[in-house]
C-alpha cells in the first residue's frame, strides 16, 4: 500500500510538523493552511507553496477555493458604490466603429403590441365603443313627503274625531244611564255633537294640526 509523506508547514516563520494527509484536511477546513501556505517534505527544505505538491488534488479538489474568485475580489466591503456618471462616460466612450463625441445607439422604441401607452389607449377605445364609459341618467327618485304628509293628516284627523265621539258617547251615556232615561241616548247625543262646542272644538283643532303639519313638511323639511 502506498503511503503519503507526511509535510512540515511553516506557520508564523517557524516550522511545524510533521502534518499527515488528515490532519492536513483538518488544517485546510480550519483556515489555517492555503494554497499559498509554505510546505516542504524535511523541516531544512526546500520550501515551496503547498499548491506545488502532489497532495494539493487531495486537499483542494473538493470545492476548496484555490484563490478568490473575481467576483469576491470585485465585492469587497472597502469596494467603493459603482457612480452611473462613471457608466454612462463609459458608455459614451469612443471604441472600435464609433466616432469620437458620438454618443451611445438610443434605444429602438417599443412596438405597439408591447408599448403600455399604445395598449392603454387601445383598451379606452374598445371600451368606449361597448359604452362602458357613459354614464345613464339617474331616474328621477319619487318623492315620498307627499304621501307621508297625507297619511299624516287623514290618520291625525280621524284620530281626533274618534277621540271627540268617544268622549261624547262616553257622556252622554253616563248622563242617560243616571237620569234613568235610556230612550233618550240618541236625541241628547246628536244635540251633544251637533248643538254643542264639540264640533267646534274638533275643527279648530284638525286646521291648527294642518297648518303645523304643512310648515313642517314644506317648509322647514326637504324633499325626500
Amino acid at each position: 500500500m502506498e503511503t503519503r509523506p507526511a509535510l512540515f508547514i511553516r506557520m508564523q516563520g517557524k516550522a511545524r510538523g510533521p502534518f499527515a494527509l488528515e490532519q492536513l484536511r483538518e488544517l485546510v477546513a480550519g483556515g489555517s493552511v492555503t494554497p499559498d501556505s509554505e510546505a516542504a517534505v524535511n523541516p531544512e527544505g526546500p520550501w515551496g507553496p503547498l499548491q506545488s505538491f502532489p497532495v494539493r488534488v487531495l486537499l483542494f479538489s473538493q470545492g476548496a477555493p484555490i484563490k478568490a474568485s473575481e467576483f469576491d475580489r470585485a465585492n469587497l466591503g472597502t469596494t467603493p458604490p459603482v457612480d452611473h456618471h462613471v457608466l454612462i462616460a463609459a458608455a459614451n466612450r469612443p471604441g472600435p466603429g464609433r466616432p469620437a463625441g458620438a454618443t451611445a445607439p438610443a434605444t429602438a422604441p417599443a412596438s405597439p403590441a408591447h408599448d403600455i401607452r399604445s395598449l392603454l389607449r387601445h383598451n379606452l377605445r374598445r371600451e368606449k365603443a361597448r359604452g362602458l364609459h357613459e354614464l345613464a341618467p339617474r331616474a328621477p327618485r319619487k318623492s315620498r313627503r307627499q304621501r307621508d304628509y297625507f297619511l299624516l293628516l287623514g290618520g291625525i284627523g280621524v284620530l281626533i274625531f274618534v277621540v271627540l265621539v268617544f268622549e261624547s258617547v262616553l257622556a252622554v251615556s253616563l248622563q242617560v244611564m243616571a237620569a234613568h232615561m235610556p230612550d233618550q241616548f240618541w236625541p241628547i247625543l246628536s244635540l251633544v255633537l251637533f248643538h254643542s262646542p264639540i264640533l267646534a272644538w274638533g275643527l279648530a283643532a284638525l286646521f291648527c294640526y294642518w297648518a303645523a303639519l304643512t310648515w313642517l313638511m314644506f317648509v322647514v323639511m326637504e324633499d325626500y
